[in-house]
């Protein structure tokens, strides 16, 4: 079935490393299935077509956080991805969330870094603007600010250090203390 599939290709991350073009195809068919449900998932009850894309997500997690390095030069595809998918429910878009920040986590260089970060984090905030009464809404916004930012792991001292305390200060922080 579809969701086996979706469950073997975010399992087999080891080797689709070493096949960088099984990877891309297997990234395109996860990213199918989360920006387009209905034809992807072939189902015409909205639940199953969640079940299908919850699974695709958990897929991409595993697929990005084990093949990071090789995604690298995918950073724009993943990005779409990640936006195209915003308005899917929190407990979905979490794992989309993880897979990739975790991708931009390992950016080679600080500037790729920063644009990624920045492509993550964006779309959040300018939500949270918006959300400030609602406050499950509001919850489930800082719980994908909060995925994004722990998967970011910066040695003190580095470029990146700046750029996650800059993030804070003038992205994240104002939204809250309004």
């Amino acid at each position: 079935t579809k969701m086996t599939a979706l469950e073997l290709s975010g399992s087999l991350w080891k080797w689709l490393r070493k096949e960088p073009e099984v990877l891309k195809q297997t990234l395109k068919a996860i990213s199918f299935v989360l920006l387009i449900p209905r034809q992807a998932t072939g189902c015409s009850d909205p639940r199953r077509t969640g079940e299908v894309q919850h699974v695709a997500a958990i897929a991409l997690k595993g697929l990005c956080t084990g093949a990071k390095l090789q995604l690298q030069e995918s950073m724009s595809e993943l990005c779409q991805l990640y936006t195209g998918t915003i308005n899917l429910p929190t407990r979905t878009h979490v794992f989309i969330a993880i897979a990739v920040s975790s991708v931009v986590a390992f950016m080679t260089h600080d500037e790729d870094f920063e644009n990624g970060l920045r492509q993550l984090l964006t779309p959040l905030v300018e939500a949270l603007q918006s959300a400030i009464d609602k406050s499950q809404l509001l919850v489930e916004i800082l719980d994908r600010i909060i995925r994004v930012v722990m998967q970011i792991r910066i040695q003190q001292g580095s470029p990146r250090t700046a750029v996650m305390g800059n993030f804070v200060k003038e992205l994240l922080w104002p939204p809250i203390v309004h």
